[in-house]
């Protein structure tokens, strides 16, 4: 009987998670809140974690904004590591998705940063909170010197073995740094070796 029992109760779950199929599909506009700041920044660079709570916004100035998406609240704000008075000019995700981005400012430098998003449980899964984390894995150098600060195209790969970065400029003039990664098994530590190629 219990047999019996516990697949007729398996049944009507299942029932229950397919009837939603079988509805109509709906869609609806949230509300719309204002963001301090915002309307005086100008955004390069938009992401959102796969939760939907999380959003980043990075500004053409540098500075990475983490806010958290169903309250419209600002959670933490960071500066990358550019050069004071230096813009963003062009923005390329890793082709991986990892999280890992590429910026080149209209100084001629190229720098590399990753967000992820650490979730915690302090108190069983109804308390889940998830901490926007924003790293530099290549440290806050420039990954790419430009001799052309205007930017017009960038790409970036990664993975365990190689990072791979291009800008393009005016006059089809392209810069390729496609360096080799080396990890101290050690410590841990990515050493990266430059192999910097020009074309014009």
């Amino acid at each position: 009987m219990g047999v019996i029992i516990a697949v007729v109760l398996i049944f009507f779950y299942l029932l229950w998670v397919v009837f939603p199929l079988f509805l109509p599909a709906s869609s609806s506009i949230g509300e719309s809140r204002p963001m301090s700041g915002w309307e005086t920044s100008n955004p390069v660079y938009f992401s959102l974690e796969e939760q939907l709570e999380v959003g980043l916004r990075v500004t053409e100035d540098g500075n990475a904004a983490f806010f958290h998406i169903p309250e419209g609240r600002d959670l933490s704000t960071q500066r990358l590591p550019l050069e004071d008075g230096a813009l963003i000019s062009a923005v390329a995700k890793d082709v991986e998705l990892q999280g890992k981005t590429a910026v080149a400012t209209n100084r001629g430098k190229v720098y590399v940063f990753q967000h992820r998003y650490e979730t915690q449980f302090s108190g069983g899964v109804e308390t889940r909170e998830i901490n926007p984390v924003l790293d530099f894995p290549y440290g806050r150098d420039s990954q790419l010197e430009l001799d052309f600060p205007a930017v017009t195209g960038l790409a970036f790969s990664d993975d365990d073995d190689a990072m791979v970065l291009a800008a393009i400029g005016p006059g089809g003039r392209l810069r390729v740094n496609n360096a080799t990664k080396t990890e101290n098994l050690m410590t841990g530590e990515v050493t990266v070796d430059e192999d910097i190629h020009d074309t014009r």
